[in-house]
């Protein structure tokens, strides 16, 4: 917190629901929070089975679970799960690391709407109630990736991006990586 010039931290996350420390690091991150040190805790990576079990033991739920998901790897079952447990669902790789830029559906959904593929991309996510936040240091990217906001996806158009899911993941599967929770 002295390095980072803060008092306080906005979000803390616990990246990967290890079994070695699985509960020993939400009692930690719960402290914090108790100290006010963090303003809201939350978990990357954790499916169901993993917020259940973690649900068993601890005073306070995660505010956040941070997954991967975009139009390849839409994780409906586990979204529904967060949202009916309140758990905000922030996508990490939105933009499937690039791969959902090349989609013909969402290119042929983009230029309806005469915005970009990711534009497309990104509001798909807003209009699900996910938090974003898109990876870019090209600043004309930047500033496109925030140009969301004037417009909305039909429920037709929502469908048919839904609809190229191939529950292909950018990243390591947590149920690989963290088998045996």
């Amino acid at each position: 917190m002295k390095k980072l010039e803060l008092s306080q931290l906005d979000l803390l996350l616990v990246h990967w629901p290890s079994e070695a420390h699985f509960f020993d690091t939400w009692r930690a991150f719960e402290r914090l929070y108790d100290e006010k040190l963090v303003r809201a805790i939350g978990v990357s990576n954790f499916q169901i089975e993993h917020l259940e079990k973690i649900a068993t033991k601890v005073h306070i739920i995660p505010a956040v679970n941070q997954i991967g998901i975009h139009p390849y790897l839409t994780q409906y079952p586990l979204k529904k799960y967060l949202n009916d447990h309140h758990i905000a669902v922030e996508a990490w790789s939105s933009l499937g690391r690039g791969d959902v830029l090349k989609d013909e559906t969402s290119e042929e959904i983009a230029k309806r709407y005469n915005k970009s593929i990711a534009q497309v991309i990104l509001r798909w996510h807003l209009q699900q109630a996910a938090i974003i936040i898109p990876k870019s240091s090209t600043p004309s990217r930047i500033e496109q990736n925030a140009d969301i906001y004037d417009f909305s996806l039909s429920e037709s158009d929502m469908k048919k991006i839904d609809g190229v899911n191939k529950d292909r993941r950018r990243g390591p599967d947590p149920d690989e990586v963290y088998p045996t929770i």
